[in-house]
């Protein structure tokens, strides 16, 4: 399980493309977009995790089991994978030869 905090860059790897939010006219997440986490809530009548998401905001939906902007699951998304790439750049550099 991942512990997501507010702020984290995350990549969506949801299996389906949240038709039943689109069909509504909400804004949703793409497979493969990063996104920015900007709140974590727990939905107590289905018992997840999810996420709201700085680069997508949607109106609040009294079609829900409350009024609220609608969440995503927190499972659909893992952490950016922050690589560095100093080491292949030092391979760039011209080597000094050595008589």
């Amino acid at each position: 399980m991942n512990t997501f905090y507010a702020g984290q860059k995350v990549v969506c790897i949801a299996r389906g493309p949240y038709q039943e939010f689109r069909d509504l006219g909400f804004s949703v997440p793409v497979r493969g977009g990063i996104y920015t986490i900007r709140e974590i809530y727990i939905d107590p009548l289905v018992s997840l995790i999810g996420v709201r998401l700085e680069e997508i905001r949607n109106p609040h939906s009294a079609l829900f089991t409350f009024p609220a902007e609608p969440g995503f699951c927190a499972s659909e998304f893992r952490p950016v994978k922050e690589t560095d790439i100093s080491i292949f750049q030092k391979l760039l550099k011209p080597v000094k030869e050595y008589a």
